[in-house]
């Protein structure tokens, strides 16, 4: 971990918070709301400070967790790195979906959101440290 690179993380994090960003607002929006149960009338409200900042330190943990299995390994190395947490946070997401009420689709929205943001990061991770 001698070339644990900051500047992958918080590059890498910002990526993450703004596909995040893009995916719920602008690709998502309408059917995670409906099987969220949100009635949204006008354009999307911005979330409040705590929801941004808290969205943020998620992007950093999984940002320096990421970098720091990827260490100087390379974009090769970041993408895999990068699939197999995405893959172990879906899994982990879809176990929780199989006790919950809600439609399988909110659980494609949301584990993939989790899973190209990951393989985002491992890419950047993979290209900044390499």
């Amino acid at each position: 971990m001698d070339d644990f690179s900051w500047l992958a993380v918080i590059i890498a994090a910002m990526a993450f918070f703004f596909i995040g960003a893009i995916w719920y607002t602008f690709l998502f929006r309408k059917p995670w709301m409906a099987d969220m149960g949100i009635q949204a009338e006008g354009p999307p409200q911005s979330p409040g400070p705590q929801l941004l900042i808290g969205s943020f330190v998620v992007a950093l943990v999984l940002s320096g967790v990421i970098e720091a299995l990827v260490d100087d390994g390379g974009t090769s190395c970041g993408f895999w790195t990068g699939v197999g947490v995405g893959a172990a946070i879906a899994a982990v997401m879809g176990q929780n979906a199989l006790y919950d009420s809600r439609p399988l689709r909110l659980w494609i929205i949301n584990a993939g959101y989790a899973f190209v943001g990951s393989v985002v990061v491992g890419l950047i991770a993979g290209a900044i440290s390499a």
